[in-house]
């Protein structure tokens, strides 16, 4: 959230260090699920209340 201070909005993942993270499989929607997914991200990019990143590996 842009606009608001860091110090709030900020998290951390607890992970044990002898331990490996696992990716969760990709979930595909159809339809008007997608559809309504999509709408809603729209409208939260334009409120600015999250913004889009890249991860590379």
């Amino acid at each position: 959230m842009p606009r608001v201070d860091r110090s709030v909005t900020k998290h951390r993942l607890s992970l044990k260090p002898n331990h490996r993270p696992v990716q969760q499989k990709k979930r595909n929607f159809r339809g008007e699920k997608q559809h309504a997914i999509w709408e809603k991200v729209e409208r939260l990019l334009v409120a600015e209340y999250m913004k889009e990143i890249k991860y590379s590996p």
